[in-house]
Order: C-alpha cells, then structure tokens, then sequence
C-alpha cells in the first residue's frame, strides 16, 4: 500500500585480491558500517555506501546486505570499511546529573538548576518530505535543587555548530524488509515507560523505576501496490532501517531488526488527490539477536570526498578489492 520502488539488491560481496585481510571484521559481522571507495593511488572518494555486514566468509571475501545502494566497480580500488559504535536496548537504567544556568536571572547576576537522578524516558523522530529532520529526548528526575552558583567544576563545552539534517539531502535510505521504502512522513517514538513514584515527608521521587520498552510509529505513502498492506492483514514480520549522513559524512543508522504492522488504512481524500496508505508499527524483540532496537552512529573515515590519508580508530583499510 506503499510507493515501493524496486527491490534492492539485497547484497554484495567483495572478494580481496592483493594484500588486505578481511579477518578483522568477522566480530563486527550483523553491523552496519559505512564502505568508502577510492580511486587507486588512493585518490578522491569515489562511493560511500551504508551496509550491513552480513558475512566475512573467509580472509579474503566479504557480504554486506541491507544496502544504501549496490557497489559497483570496485576492482583495482582503494576500500575502508568503518564500523561504528552502536547504542541498543537494556535492561540497566542510566542515571544522569545535569546543571542548568539562567543567565539573565537575579538582575543578570544569574542562577543555577542542578537536577539529579534523571534518565531517558523518551525518544522522538519525525522525518517528513520536504521539512527539517526532527527529534527530541524527555527525562524523569527525581529533584531539582536552587543553587546559586556552579556544582560542577571546569567549563561548559560551546554548543557545536553542526548544521540540522533535512528530509531530502541527508535520508539516504528507507529499507522495510529487503526493499527501498518511499514514504512522504515517518516518525518512530521510543519510550522506557519510566515512573517516578512519591513518598509522604519527601520531596520529589522516591524512586524510579523502568517499565516495558514500546518502540512503535508510523508511515505515511502514495497507496501504489498491496505488499505492505498485506503484510498489515497478515501480521507479517518484517523490518525497518533509516539511514541518514550528514554534511560531514557522519552517519547515522536507526535498525528496527523485527517489527509488524498494527494499523492500517488508505484514504481516498477527493476528485484530483493521490490515495494515500496510513500504517503503524510496533518493534518487537528479533529472537535473534534478542534487541529490538539499534541505533548506529559511524564516523567516516574519509569526511570528505578529497584525498585523505587519516583512518578513524575502528576503521579497516582494504587495498585492490573487487
């Protein structure tokens, strides 16, 4: 009930004919990675692909699926594969400090909030066609304390200057399944369904303590063909990779390894309008891999497209690959 365009190609493999060894990725086998290639020599980037890596069937091959888009020509060039660091799904609770500093307060003398006891409730992530990239975090507490200077030592670090992601330039791929997904809204919320639980003669929580994980969403399509609608009818399991970079090559990969469909139905608004497919999801535990979500952050190793000899730590550099 989706505009699906045609299925990817849904792996690639990479066979090492000189002197790199693909041995050192068999422990990152099931992550995504970001695979740069560049022209003998080495010389400027050529392709920047986001891929799973699927098997390291031997010192000298390589699969990856789950793809941005296919590889090709590969032979004679230069390849770096970066693997970066994931954050999934747990079941110890993270706890935070934080300060806040009202500078204008006072009569410009300024105070501060220092909140302890705070974790991650909420995560939110709204991509639509056209629009800025979205997303925001919420968090429980147990107190907020006045104070009128700094509790923390040292210095604040400056705001970054990193530009806000778009929906058009910086999504490079929506897989559901094994297929390119075209969408014009998708927002996915992630919850640890936190309470914060009260006590007579105390001020703020108790406690806090954690509930089930919800990771759930929704999309919104052209209704072109059935494969996802009956995926809806027939609770069908399925999957769904987001995958965006930046303008600095950083990227970034939210994978929701099991999921189905909850809700479905297409909407023919009037005379002269497209029928449109409205679907939501619920994540579920893979029995798999036992997470049911995971979220990537890879840093390239070459950030930009010229000449560049720098390697980030977890990177592995693989010469004359075909």
């Amino acid at each position: 009930p989706v505009h699906s365009f045609p299925t990817r190609r849904s792996s690639d493999l990479l066979t090492n004919v000189c002197s790199g060894d693909f041995s050192a990725l068999a422990a990152h086998v099931g992550k995504f990675g970001e695979v740069v290639v560049r022209a003998a020599g080495p010389g400027a980037v050529e392709q920047r692909v986001i891929a799973r890596i699927s098997a390291v069937t031997s010192t000298t091959s390589i699969t990856f699926d789950l793809m941005e888009k296919p590889l090709t020509n590969v032979a004679t060039k230069h390849v770096t594969v970066t693997v970066g660091g994931v954050l999934t799904n747990g079941v110890t609770r993270q706890s935070y400090t934080y300060e806040r500093f009202f500078k204008d307060a006072e009569g410009g003398s300024g105070n501060y909030a220092y909140n302890v006891g705070y974790s991650p409730n909420n995560m939110n992530l709204s991509i639509a066609a056209g629009s800025i990239v979205t997303g925001s975090f919420d968090f429980v507490g147990s107190r907020e304390f006045a104070q009128t200077g700094p509790v923390w030592t040292g210095s604040p670090v400056a705001v970054t200057t990193t530009k806000v992601m778009n929906g058009i330039d910086h999504v490079v791929g929506i897989i559901e399944g094994a297929a390119t997904f075209r969408t014009v809204r998708l927002d996915v919320s992630i919850g640890n369904n936190l309470s914060s639980h009260k006590a007579i003669g105390l001020l703020g929580a108790l406690e806090l303590t954690s509930g089930q994980l919800a990771v759930s969403g929704s999309v919104q399509a052209y209704f072109k063909n059935v494969a996802q609608f009956d995926k809806f009818l027939n609770f069908t399991d399925t999957s769904l990779v987001l995958m965006f970079r930046d303008q600095n090559n950083k990227c970034y990969v939210l994978h929701l390894p099991d999921m189905k469909f909850t809700a479905g139905k297409r909407n023919a608004a009037g005379i002269n309008q497209p029928v449109m497919a409205d679907l939501s999801f619920g994540a579920i535990k893979d029995p798999t891999i036992g997470k049911t979500m995971k979220l990537y952050s890879i840093v390239s190793a070459y950030p930009s497209d010229t000449v560049d000899s720098r390697l980030s730590p977890n990177s592995i550099p693989m010469p004359s690959l075909k």
